[in-house]
């Protein structure tokens, strides 16, 4: 794809339109050439799935965001991909919470079956700290 899109829209053919905006989500498919890098990535998915659900069931035992990332920073090293992990879990703990007041369910249980990865930016970073696309080249931090 040559241009750009957000929202369904397509912005422009040129890089630089991009600056126009302050905060932008990419969605998409990832295709990798390299074998090699690609198991990289495989791996880092599959281990960013399994720390979600460890922190949900952490959250589900009242732990706090400390005690959290102090038990699964040996699983998934790297801070920002494990808070951002938290806070999937967090909103996904808050979401069966609701479901089970709304509706008068005992016990919803999350069934997370997919590989993913999310990364969190800021703007001290002036981005991601992980995940940075260029026009025609993404980088990522395995």
């Amino acid at each position: 794809m040559s241009s750009y899109q957000i929202a369904g829209k397509v912005v422009a053919d040129n890089p630089r339109a991009l600056e126009n905006f302050r905060f932008v989500t990419v969605n998409g498919k990832l295709i990798i050439d390299n074998p090699l890098d690609h198991m990289k990535l495989v791996r880092l998915a599959r281990t960013y799935a399994s720390v979600v659900r460890k922190s949900l069931n952490l959250i589900w035992g009242e732990c706090t965001h400390k005690e959290v990332t102090k038990i699964l920073y040996n699983i998934l090293p790297n801070y920002v991909y494990l808070e951002t992990a938290f806070k999937n879990a967090k909103a996904i703990a808050e979401n069966i919470r609701f479901y089970e007041e709304s509706f008068g369910k005992n016990k919803v249980l999350a069934d997370i079956r997919r590989f993913w990865i999310a990364s969190r930016g800021n703007k001290w970073d002036k981005g991601n700290r992980n995940i940075k696309l260029i026009p025609k080249i993404v980088t990522l931090k395995f």
